[in-house]
């Protein structure tokens, strides 16, 4: 062989993504409602990137970046722990001293404008009220951004914001049977052994759906679901 022959060696197939091997496995050939709607890719790469988050609790890297709900909640909530302490004690020790220098120098000592105390005292008591205001915020916004809140053992917010999602996208109602089908599909891209529990997922969905104290978070999984949405198709 020639020295200057170069030895020419084949490049390694680039992996695929998750969003591929998931529309592989979802078999989009059989004529059915939902793989009619799937044959958008742009819808099936915002349904890829939730049965992910679903599954493993991180958003795919082909999604929106709207669908990272949970980066964006641990943003919010680094936040606000970071920013309402301070804001308590602050408000605290200012009504503490305010308290002190009318004590010091009140009208009543200095001839000032009769019910003037009285005014004033009310400054600090304002600032106590805000500061109680803000504690109760807090213990609220705590639980808010709680991981915990998107569901235990699973993140139902992902399902519920799918469900939303091609609601407004493509005015379609998933069915329970969808659902399994999605979740088969994306278990067996995460682990080739793929366990049978994806029935279980789907009742504890409707359970999440169904909890009172889930209202607000079922809420802004629907403004996440608008937001793919229109990505997909501007609404009006």
């Amino acid at each position: 062989m020639p020295a200057n022959t170069a030895i020419c060696k084949a490049a390694s197939p680039a992996p695929l993504r998750f969003e591929e091997k998931f529309r592989a496995l979802l078999n989009l050939t059989d004529g059915s409602p939902l793989a009619k709607v799937l044959s958008d890719s742009r819808i099936l790469i915002e349904v890829a990137g939730l049965v992910q988050a679903f599954l493993t609790r991180e958003p795919s890297a082909e999604a929106s970046d709207v669908v990272n709900v949970l980066e964006c909640q641990r943003q919010r909530g680094r936040k606000r722990k970071q920013a309402l302490p301070p804001a308590i004690n602050a408000l605290r020790e200012a009504a503490r001293r305010y308290r002190d220098l009318l004590r010091m120098d009140s009208p009543a000592k200095t001839g000032w404008h009769f019910g003037l105390e009285s005014v004033l005292s009310g400054f600090a008591e304002a600032m106590e009220q805000e500061a109680s205001r803000l504690a109760e915020q807090k213990i609220a916004w705590d639980e808010f951004h709680n991981e915990k809140r998107l569901g235990v053992p699973k993140p139902w917010f992902f399902l519920v914001t799918l469900q939303d999602f091609l609601k407004f996208a493509a005015d379609y109602r998933v069915t329970m049977s969808d659902l399994v089908r999605l979740l088969s599909a994306g278990e067996r891209v995460l682990t080739p052994s793929f366990r049978v529990s994806v029935p279980d997922d789907v009742r504890g969905l409707e359970h999440f759906r169904k909890n009172p104290r889930n209202q607000t978070l079922c809420l802004q999984a629907s403004v996440y679901a608008a937001q793919l949405a229109s990505r997909v198709r501007p609404l009006p």
